[in-house]
């Protein structure tokens, strides 16, 4: 019997390409990520067996959720203050969240995951090149920074905080020259996140990821050792990195005086997360209507030093809350947990999946990434990579293109 998934010749290919293609321009381009990704969903509704698998990934609790969460969405279209195109363009950063079910089905075989994670990593090294040569002057474009280059140095942050976990990750699983090359692609992402970033969200998940890797990698032993070692790693990069400490000290400064000076970068983040409650408080339950949060922050004026036009409340936790109420705050988290709860069933992926969702999720804290089509749609689609393990979409026996194993790695 024919697997629902199995394909052969062209099609196979051109899912391939398509696979490469779309992780490849994530970091580097929305507009072109856009023409992959739209096919590759085509590619994948018109797949042989796909109607019956998609009704079995909907009894998912991590689709379910994504699902309700979107149903609320709609739901809070019908009252606020926000005209009907206001929400309806609101509402289209929410239709991300119906990828990740049809996608997690794109991923059928080893194969496909090997090369978008492998096409992720191959663009994100090209990237931090690009930075660092433009940061010491090897050449000159207009229109590129060397902070951020193709985007802003939140989403670089986040990432190239996740790329530099992934070198260490598969370094950790090879062997010889594809060992050596990832640990020479880990020290080129670590130079531009530490030194050459201005984004202080990047230093932060940088230090998140070596965390995380040292306490899932190490034994009890090694842990406080290699803690200290970090400790002591970024103490030193403190001290040798002039972008790194002024962002720091510029942060913590910000936050200290916040009652002396509030019109500081985090002081206005403070302002907006303060407004977002007493939004909540007025409608608890049910929030105050989709696109509601820029639309009353237009008319009341809350923060007259920043203006009257903002998107959001740089917080998807207190964007959700203050629009669709605790309802739609808590279908947000119930969605990042049950995540976290399918992450639990991976094998080879599962550590990937877990730091992908800790580091989205703190980021989240700070600033609104899953309404933003970079940073949206970048977690969907390796979330839908991962997840893809847990289907079990694929016979072992036909799984091919493995990463070599070091026998330390296996034992």
């Amino acid at each position: 019997m024919m697997h629902p998934f199995s394909m052969t010749g062209w099609n196979k290919t051109l899912r391939l390409i398509l696979i490469m293609s779309l992780f490849f321009f994530a970091p580097l381009s929305t507009a072109l990520k856009s023409i992959p990704l739209a096919w590759l969903l085509i590619n994948t509704v018109v797949s042989e067996g796909f109607y019956p698998k998609i009704f079995e990934v909907m009894k998912k609790p991590w689709c379910i959720t994504a699902l309700s969460l979107f149903v609320v969405a709609i739901l809070a279209c019908h009252w606020g203050p926000a005209g009907w195109q206001h929400k309806l363009s609101y509402l289209k950063k929410y239709n991300k969240l119906l990828y990740l079910p049809i996608l997690s089905l794109s991923f059928y075989s080893h194969q496909s995951r090997l090369f978008a994670v492998s096409a992720f990593l191959a663009a994100a090294s090209l990237s931090a090149l690009v930075s660092i040569s433009l940061y010491w002057g090897f050449f000159r474009y207009s229109g590129l920074y060397y902070d951020a280059v193709f985007l802003n140095h939140i989403m670089t942050g986040l990432m190239f905080s996740f790329a530099a976990f992934l070198t260490l990750f598969y370094a950790a699983r090879t062997s010889g020259l594809l060992r050596m090359l990832h640990l020479i692609l880990f020290l080129l992402i670590s130079y531009q996140v530490l030194f050459v970033s201005l984004g202080r969200t990047g230093y932060f998940l940088y230090a998140v990821i070596l965390l995380f890797y040292v306490i899932t990698h190490l034994s009890r032993r090694r842990l406080l050792l290699s803690l200290g070692l970090i400790a002591l790693s970024l103490s030193i990069v403190y001290t040798l990195s002039p972008t790194m400490r002024h962002g720091i000290t510029k942060a913590s400064t910000n936050y200290i005086h916040f009652d002396k000076n509030k019109n500081t970068s985090v002081g206005y983040r403070l302002q907006f997360h303060r407004y977002a409650y007493k939004l909540l408080k007025r409608h608890p339950f049910i929030g105050n209507g989709l696109a509601s949060f820029p639309t009353l922050f237009k008319q009341e004026n809350p923060v007259p030093a920043f203006g009257k036009t903002i998107n959001e409340p740089h917080s998807m936790y207190w964007h959700v809350a203050s629009e669709l109420g605790l309802l739609g705050v808590s279908l947000l988290i119930g969605f990042f947990l049950s995540l976290w709860y399918a992450t639990l069933f991976l094998s080879e992926f599962k550590r990937p999946a877990q730091v992908l969702l800790i580091l989205f999720a703190l980021v989240n804290c700070s600033d609104s990434l899953l309404l933003y089509s970079a940073t949206g749609y970048f977690f969907v689609m390796f979330m839908a990579v991962f997840i893809s393990e847990g289907l079990r979409a694929e016979p072992a026996e036909n799984q091919s293109f493995e990463i070599p194993l070091s026998s330390k790695a296996l034992a």
